[in-house]
């Protein structure tokens, strides 16, 4: 989230994140809702922007 490329983020709420075992949510979000929640997480951590 603290990162300034949200690709990271995007690509840990898609596959989930790899040393954990909380799932990704690929086969349940389509692409606006993805871009909703990456855009809500950096918000809420004063990142500036949208995906």
């Amino acid at each position: 989230m603290l990162e300034p490329d949200p690709s990271s983020l995007i690509n840990v709420t898609l596959k989930g994140p790899p040393p954990f075992s909380m799932p990704g949510f690929r086969t349940v979000l389509n692409d606006q809702d993805v871009a909703d929640v990456v855009t809500y997480l950096r918000s809420a951590w004063h990142k500036v922007g949208s995906v």
